[in-house]
């Protein structure tokens, strides 16, 4: 199914496709849901300038240096504007956008607002051709054989779409396994390199694919091993396709046969010997021998045997990634959630009468719980205020106000020439070819701001711990309190030995969820510092400051034409950079823009803020949910026998048989369950 509704191998046309489970499928369910979401008004106008763009390239460059690169992407932008401009459907169009192509640079003139004004327009009546709602359009149980209709829907309007989901059933996506499917690699497209590594950030393992016979030699390849090991090769899987080489698929006397099987195996095992010292799984391949296997109309058995084929392997590789995650979750249902559903069921078959002492006890700790929340909710702004800390201070502000006056006015303007400077500032800083290829301007303004986050990273990661002590202290008070009345009580032993078990339970269930909480503040804190130390797109932080600042000096109404340009732009970008006229007409909105360091910093301290809090209001309400539950807990103690009917009774003594049966049965599974932890260390 991924091979049939991959989005093909020419990246700048592609879009990345998501498979995922269906809730409630079966396995070989027909039925599947497919949900196309479309470029934001943003995104469509980022694109549309990268393929002008891209298309002046081709234009601007000799005979000599029109290499097959540049006529890819001249073919892809040209099929991106016959798509905005509707040609198939209107012939006029299809000879005037000719005519426009040929007759000069699509740089000049009013080419590039004629496409933004096309591509809005046409993107309202996609929308509208889709039902599309808020840039997505879902469509339910649609039939297997339909979906390649559905894709081709797609592909025919290629530059609006961003992802395409198809949500069905098989056992893999039932266990957990999400795919996305992203656009190959060597894509020059900024949107479409920015979307696919949003995705790469989510996912928690990497399956490069390439062909068998570009493993050892292709430089871009190498550079996706290194972005998908950064994850770890413990996360990284090669998947070596094509080892069934063209010569495999036609007819072969025996001792062919067996050259040619040898030969695939020589060139798997030189690939396993290059690349396997970077320590991850490597595969080889061979889908077109194993589909032809499944072929029941086959007239002749495939070279490769269905093991050799490589799918089998791949199959059992890719059942393998959840089982660690469902390990894990097992063992918390068997040591955690199980012994205390049993604790639950023995309570019912004990009650106890309660002294007076006991009775202001548990009526107390009902009347103190609304001001345990009350003291948590409280407390909350006053803790993270308190702990999430600016990046940097006033006088480390000023340092860095310092150090991009230096970049601008001697780095910059030594090392970029006008031609790449102009360039750079039409590509937002990252120039996709040519000279400066490579060169990323707004990865040079973070290399500076670098060191100050990665010191409040350290700073952040060793206050989480004592955050979330500070956060819980109302109700550790409380249970505290609790405690000490239990003790005091001259309640039966029985009572205070359940009542106080009832307590550790709870004790225990706060403090996985402080631990719970502890994960998702360290995770939120690292997603921030990734996200702040990272510019490798036009949708990163600095990238997306920089869009603005960068246009303004590409503007004549803040750098004239004419002799000294490029110092006059330079200037104009440094004050955008440092003290930006603070009114700007951006998108047709009135935007107010702060120096970029102020920005920078305001919005790590606002997303770090805001994840914390969403992750601590959750936490309270778990702990106001543990409260509650121990205060009813306390009045199940307290049911003499007297108040019991005879079939009660039964119940009860059926219920003990039974809890003593099922707990013997999750004593032995935690038995097996520890020796296999044993066993695989």
């Amino acid at each position: 199914m991924l091979l049939d509704t991959s989005a093909g191998s020419i990246a700048c046309t592609a879009f990345c496709t998501i498979i995922n489970y269906k809730e409630g499928a079966a396995d070989d369910t027909l039925f599947s849901n497919v949900k196309i979401e479309l470029l934001l008004k943003g995104e469509l106008r980022l694109f549309v300038n990268d393929l002008i763009e891209r298309y002046a390239d081709y234009q601007a460059a000799s005979p000599d240096e029109k290499d097959k690169a540049l006529e890819d992407n001249a073919k892809t932008a040209e099929e991106f504007f016959s798509i905005i401009f509707n040609v198939d459907e209107v012939l006029a169009k299809k000879e005037w956008l000719q005519e426009r192509l040929n007759a000069g640079c699509v740089l000049d003139d009013d080419f590039p607002s004629q496409c933004l004004e096309h591509a809005a327009r046409r993107m309202k009546h996609i929308e509208s051709e889709l039902k599309a709602r808020d840039g997505l359009c879902l469509e339910l149980d649609v039939h297997d054989k339909d979906l390649p209709r559905k894709r081709d829907l797609a592909k025919k309007i290629w530059p609006f779409v961003k992802t395409m989901t198809i949500s069905t059933g098989h056992p893999l996506l039932r266990a957990g396994i999400s795919f996305l499917d992203l656009p190959g690699y060597g894509d020059t497209s900024q949107l479409r390199n920015a979307v696919v590594n949003r995705y790469r950030a989510t996912s928690d393992y990497e399956i490069v694919v390439a062909p068998h016979t570009r493993s050892l030699s292709n430089i871009t390849l190498e550079r996706y091993l290194g972005l998908s090991l950064e994850k770890g090769a413990h996360r990284t899987m090669l998947v070596l396709t094509k080892s069934d080489v063209s010569s495999l698929s036609q007819p072969l006397d025996q001792i062919t046969k067996e050259a040619a099987i040898a030969t695939v195996t020589y060139h798997t095992r030189i690939a396993r010997r290059y690349l396997g010292e970077k320590g991850m799984k490597i595969l080889a391949t061979a889908p077109r021998e194993y589909l032809a296997w499944k072929n029941s109309m086959r007239r002749r058995d495939p070279i490769l045997d269905i093991q050799k084929c490589g799918i089998v392997e791949l199959e059992h590789q890719l059942s393998s990634l959840p089982a660690q995650t469902n390990i894990s979750s097992y063992c918390r249902h068997f040591f955690e959630t199980l012994p205390q559903l049993v604790q639950k069921a023995c309570h019912i078959n004990a009650k106890h009468d309660e002294d007076q002492r006991y009775a202001d006890m548990r009526q107390e700790s009902k009347r103190q719980m609304p001001f345990v929340k009350a003291d948590l909710q409280s407390i909350l702004s006053d803790l993270l205020n308190e702990y999430v800390a600016s990046p940097w201070s006033s006088r480390e502000k000023a340092n860095i106000t310092k150090s991009f006056t230096k970049l601008i006015d001697s780095d910059w303007r030594r090392s970029i020439v006008w031609a790449g400077w102009a360039k750079m500032l039409r590509e937002n800083g990252i120039p996709m070819n040519g000279k400066y290829h490579g060169r990323n301007l707004n990865d040079e303004l973070l290399q500076i701001m670098l060191p100050y986050i990665q010191d409040w990273n350290s700073t952040m990661s060793s206050r989480v711990d004592l955050f979330t002590q500070s956060l819980q202290r109302p109700a550790q008070g409380l249970l505290r309190l609790i405690s000490q009345h239990i003790d005091e009580s001259s309640a039966a032993p029985g009572l205070k030995s359940q009542a106080h078990e009832v307590l550790e339970g709870t004790v225990m269930n706060i403090e996985a969820a402080r631990t719970r909480l502890l994960e998702e503040l360290r995770t939120a804190l690292k997603q921030v510092y990734i996200r702040y130390t990272t510019e490798d797109d036009v949708l990163c932080p600095v990238a997306k400051e920089m869009q603005r600042r960068y246009q303004r000096a590409n503007e004549s109404l803040f750098a004239e034409p004419g002799p000294g340009i490029y110092g006059r732009q330079r200037m104009v970008l440094e004050e955008e950079i440092l003290h930006p006229w603070r009114e700007y007409c951006w998108e047709g909105t009135n935007e107010i823009l702060d120096p970029l360091v102020d920005n920078i910093q305001n919005q790590i301290v606002s997303q770090l803020y805001g994840h914390w809090e969403h992750s601590c209001r959750n936490f309270i309400e778990d702990v106001d949910a543990e409260l509650q539950e121990f205060s009813r807990s306390l009045d199940n103690l307290l049911m003499p026998d007297a108040y019991l009917t005879d079939e009660h009774k039964k119940v009860r003594e059926l219920l003990g048989h039974l809890v003593e049966d099922f707990n013997a049965s999750l004593m032995q599974i935690q038995h097996q369950l520890r020796a296999a932890a044993i066993t695989n260390t």
